[in-house]
């Protein structure tokens, strides 16, 4: 069965000529366009006329499938086969640009630790624009470099102790 058109316009960039840097930016713009409907569980699902197990009229994804369709736009063959088949992780396509099947992001500043994409989007329900928001802390944004700590002013030589 032939894949559904690809919602985003087909770029000029092939996908072994992207940055991670060029990858992630058109990964959250994408997320953010209102282009897609959210859902869980899968990258992502048929229109379902009943509602009962997706959207009546539209097809849904969650943010990894919005991942594959970015990877799709550029041409590549090996992210459309992963939408294409059900419930399966895009592979090495997204590790390449992301380091892992499901990367682990920075969901919140005050989050000392990382949650996986698919738990942000399948668990904890958050929105693409909360998503997208911790995928530009994770990727785009500089991690600070550690404060050095202050030295301890040597003593002089014969001061009084």
């Amino acid at each position: 069965m032939p894949l559904h058109p690809c919602p985003l316009p087909k770029s000029k960039v092939p996908i072994t000529k992207l940055t991670r840097q060029q990858f992630v930016r058109e990964w959250v713009a994408a997320l953010r366009s209102g282009k897609f409907a959210q859902t869980t569980g899968r990258l992502h699902k048929t229109p379902d006329p009943s509602g009962v197990y997706g959207h009546p009229t539209r097809r849904t994804y969650c943010c990894l499938g919005v991942a594959c369709e970015v990877a799709r736009a550029h041409g590549s063959r090996l992210a459309a086969r992963d939408l294409g088949r059900d419930g399966v992780v895009p592979r090495d396509w997204l590790k390449k640009f992301l380091g892992s099947t499901d990367p682990e992001l920075r969901y919140s500043k005050a989050a000392a630790g990382r949650v996986r994409a698919s738990v942000l989007n399948d668990r904890k329900k958050l929105s693409f624009r909360q998503i997208a928001s911790a995928i530009e802390r994770t990727f785009l944004t500089p991690t600070p470099a550690p404060t050095p700590k202050p030295r301890a002013k040597a003593r002089k030589k014969g001061a009084a102790q």
